[in-house]
């Protein structure tokens, strides 16, 4: 049923963003229902819609279609949309697609009855029960199966570049899709992260390779040599192919160039996050 940990980070999202907009004494609702029909290959194709209502301000319409464009972030200071660097609903959007699914936004600004519906729809399919390939105790079966919020676990994720830009719209990304972020500005302090807290304590680490003080190929060397063992992200300016081989080979699992395509390197994540399950 797809991507559990991206599917995991969208919900939280909306969670999250539903939270910071919604008075103390307000209510958030969240709310999943299924819906199914016969095609005319005798398959049930089934949706399930994940919708996270709160009861904020809302958002003006006009800026309702934009919302999960790069540059365009919630304000919490103001009306929940305007204009910033934000790009964690942009990321969801693209979570979301990589499913064959939909997202989007109904609310309703400044009146009586104001607040937002953030939702997504999977799609999905089963055979029908005329083709009698699964009895209703399988299906019953099949479906709880999809319960994907049995345990969530919150994956710690260390950010190293020295540019406090990338730091900060890094941890902007990440944090909005769930991860408990953590971001160094040189390796040396990367190291010491490591050192106070273990060698194993980062699922993943990404890391940039020039930097001052220790640079990320000498990172990266010391934490395989202490046997570090989750996935590390190598990224660079450089688009020569040496330059790429030697950030592989002092130990990182993949290289990514600027400028990043962060659907590429969340669905890394994602995928080395489900490899450990």
């Amino acid at each position: 049923f797809g991507d559990r940990h991206g599917i995991e980070h969208v919900l939280l999202n909306f969670i999250s963003n539903a939270s910071k907009f919604s008075d103390k004494n307000s209510t958030i609702r969240i709310n999943i229902s299924c819906n199914s029909q016969l095609d005319e290959n005798h398959m049930n194709i089934r949706s399930i819609k994940f919708s996270v209502i709160d009861q904020g301000i809302g958002i003006p319409i006009e800026h309702q279609s934009k919302l999960f464009s790069k540059y365009m972030q919630i304000d919490a200071n103001k009306n929940q949309a305007g204009k910033g660097t934000g790009v964690g609903l942009a990321i969801c959007k693209e979570i979301i697609s990589l499913h064959g699914g939909t997202i989007g936004v109904d609310s309703k600004y400044n009146s009586f009855d104001s607040g937002s519906e953030f939702y997504f729809i999977i799609h999905f399919d089963l055979p029908s029960k005329s083709q009698q390939l699964y009895d209703n105790k399988s299906n019953r079966s099949s479906l709880n199966n999809l319960m994907l919020f049995d345990k969530v676990i919150v994956y710690r994720v260390l950010f190293v570049d020295d540019y406090s830009n990338a730091r900060y719209e890094m941890n902007d990304v990440l944090t909005s899709l769930g991860f408990d972020v953590t971001v160094a500005d040189n390796g040396l302090s990367c190291m010491n992260l490591i050192n106070q807290f273990g060698i194993n304590h980062y699922h993943v680490i990404i890391i940039d390779n020039i930097m001052p003080v220790m640079d990320g190929i000498e990172v990266i060397t010391k934490l395989r040599q202490r046997q570090y063992n989750g996935l590390i992200i190598g990224i660079t300016g450089s688009v020569f192919h040496d330059d790429l081989c030697i950030y592989e080979k002092s130990g990182a699992d993949v290289v990514f160039t600027k400028p990043l395509k962060m659907k590429d390197m969340i669905m890394k994540i994602n995928s080395y996050l489900e490899s450990l399950h």
